[in-house]
């Protein structure tokens, strides 16, 4: 018989000499699929998973690989990679390691890669898998110019070229015509699917219902603020409190950041003790949209999507401090103090119509969704 020593000896032998076949097994083993989703926040997983179940319509197999906050919203779905990985992504500077991207791939094999623009881990995500002969996209969730825009700096100071973008409107691609980053990939407008849960909930909420379950009256007239969580937010909420004063009349409605649980604007709106405001903690702010007459926000993406629906947009914010596309042609109003914003409130509110149609001018295709899922489907089968 072995002694104890020889036999732990050849043990260790035959462990080692196993270790590339094993290797090999694992990636071997890991997961074909057509498309690899990389997401990162609420702001790219919400389009994306109308994609995904239009890619499942057309029998196009996918994984994700949610990354930051995006791990709460997939963890249930079943293609989710529960890979594990360590809590890295908490800012959008993080970079992954390259033993978790060989961690990535030795769990999933695509065709085609598919990711937001919000973190610089993406960004490794794209080139990684690009370097593997993977088709890569990026999608830009935003209707702004990218341009100095700051929440994707991290993301265009990590990318290579890669293969496209999928941009959401005709007003962002001037933008990605001049990045250094963009300006040589194809760069396709093909709409934002998140608008279509707008249009879902607009065509199917009964408004009526919808009032009397929020204590309104056919003819209380409604405004709906939009939270956000920037730097200047929590002053020119307050600035949008105090205001609130001049209407007694008119119902306030007050929606929270995903990112927050609305704490600070119930703060706010305690300190100033305003009677006639309300924070929502239930329905989205598309479904509070359908009756609203006016919205109001600081700095929030939503005011282009209340623009897509004909709702009058209002921006509180400092003069030159947002740079959007909707102020500069006319078709949202910025204000940067209490008595401007009460004097356009009420300009608006005077109209009293609220059937205003959709805004012309903002670029931005319909049918979003099936676009992506066709443009998908003719790149994997030209390759």
């Amino acid at each position: 018989m072995l002694s104890k020593m020889r036999l732990k000896t050849l043990l260790i032998v035959v462990f080692v000499f196993s270790i590339p076949f094993i290797q090999k097994v694992f990636v071997k083993n890991s997961a074909e699929v057509d498309v690899l989703f990389c997401t990162y926040d609420i702001g790219d997983s919400n389009p994306m998973k109308r994609v995904m179940k239009e890619l499942e319509s057309l029998s196009i197999s996918y994984r994700v690989l949610a990354l930051g906050k995006s791990a709460d919203v997939f963890r249930e779905n079943p293609n989710h990679l529960s890979l594990e990985l360590p809590d890295l992504m908490s800012t959008r500077e993080t970079l992954l390691s390259d033993d978790l991207l060989r961690l990535i791939e030795n769990a999933v094999k695509p065709k085609m890669v598919i990711a937001g623009m919000a973190s610089a881990g993406q960004a490794q995500v794209l080139n990684f898998f690009k370097g593997k002969g993977a088709y890569t996209i990026a999608f830009y969730d935003n209707f702004d110019s990218p341009v100095g825009k700051e929440y994707i700096q991290a993301f265009l100071r990590t990318v290579i070229p890669i293969d496209e973008y999928f941009l959401p409107s005709e007003t962002t691609l001037p933008g990605f015509q001049k990045l250094d980053a963009t300006k040589q990939v194809k760069l396709s407008v093909l709409g934002q699917p998140v608008l279509e849960d707008w249009d879902d909930i607009f065509a199917k909420t009964d408004r009526k219902e919808f009032r009397s379950r929020l204590g309104l009256t056919e003819q209380d007239q409604t405004i709906l603020f939009v939270g956000g969580y920037d730097d200047t937010y929590a002053v020119y909420f307050r600035l949008f409190v105090d205001a609130m004063r001049a209407f007694p009349d008119q119902k306030v409605i007050v929606t929270y950041h995903p990112k927050t649980n609305g704490s600070l604007e119930k703060s706010i709106i305690a300190e100033e003790n305003v009677a006639n405001i309300q924070v929502i903690d239930g329905p989205s702010t598309a479904k509070v949209a359908t009756i609203a007459d006016v919205l109001v926000c600081h700095k929030s993406s939503v005011g282009v999507q209340a623009l897509y629906v004909g709702l009058p947009v209002v921006y509180v914010v400092k003069k030159g401090d947002l740079k959007n596309f909707a102020i500069d042609q006319g078709l949202a109003v910025s204000v940067e103090t209490e008595q401007d914003l009460v004097e356009t409130l009420q300009r608006i509110l005077s109209a009293a119509n609220r059937n205003y149609p959709p805004v012309q001018g903002l670029g931005i295709p319909k049918e979003a969704t099936k676009k992506m899922g066709e443009r998908v489907k003719e790149i994997l089968k030209e390759r």
